[in-house]
């Protein structure tokens, strides 16, 4: 398949932005190894690093992520 410019020099699914997140609220929402996470602001001392699921395209730019 053949990605787009936009696809190909998107922020968010080749890791350098946060798809949701700033100072002023609790978690971020980002692509981390084909997955969409929820990080929480503040890690909880154990190893709590948020939650993610699993995806196959980037929800921004429609790409498709390689596994």
């Amino acid at each position: 398949m053949t990605e787009t410019k936009a696809q190909h020099e998107c922020p968010y699914c080749h890791g350098k932005k946060i798809i949701v997140g700033d100072d002023d609220i609790e978690a971020y929402v980002l692509i981390k190894i084909n997955c969409l996470f929820v990080e929480p602001r503040i890690v909880k001392p154990g190893g709590n690093n948020g939650t993610g699921r699993p995806i196959n395209y980037c929800p921004v730019c429609g790409r498709k992520l390689e596994a």
